[in-house]
């Protein structure tokens, strides 16, 4: 299953399995809904994802990019297996600050 966008409140669910055959449409998708949020801050809910791969840091990346200035995401329940591609990749400033 590719992966599905849904946004419930301040927080953007992202669900399934971000692969290369639809990483572009998964991409317009959250663009589309973000900027249709009226909220400043959102939280990115990587709980539902299938798998992680350096696509889905890429995605995350994008959106980041894209809407800076405009609205802060904030990861959560981010996979083990994406925050060790993080790691690897010198991106841990995406994750949250352990309390």
């Amino acid at each position: 299953m590719s992966a599905q966008i849904r946004l419930d409140g301040q927080t953007l669910f992202l669900v399934g399995l971000v692969d290369f055959a639809h990483a572009a449409q998964i991409y317009r998708s959250g663009c589309a809904v973000l900027a249709a949020t009226a909220e400043r801050q959102v939280q990115l809910d990587l709980s539902a994802l299938q798998h992680s791969n350096t696509l889905t840091v890429a995605l995350i990346v994008q959106w980041i990019r894209q809407f800076q200035g405009k609205i802060q995401l904030q990861l959560v329940h981010i996979p083990n297996q994406l925050q060790a591609i993080m790691r690897a990749s010198n991106l841990e400033m995406l994750m949250p600050t352990p309390v």
